[in-house]
């Protein structure tokens, strides 16, 4: 949603110019090398939804399912 995406980078640059760290989630269609180059200090790779389907696959996984 272009809005959505006007709105973000406008929270972007006003938390730049006020001197604090921009962090966030990884974005699915947004690589990570994009979001440093426009300036986030910090880059949270995974969320509890992604741990939880990734050791409930392991769990799976590791007695044959």
């Amino acid at each position: 949603d272009p809005e959505v995406k006007a709105l973000v980078r406008r929270a972007e640059e006003r938390i730049l110019q006020s001197g604090k760290w921009l962090a966030s989630v990884s974005y699915p269609n947004t690589p990570d090398k994009e979001l440093f180059a426009r300036g986030y200090h910090m880059i949270i790779a995974g969320g509890d939804l992604g741990l939880l389907v990734s050791g409930a696959r392991n769990i799976l996984a590791s007695v044959g399912r």
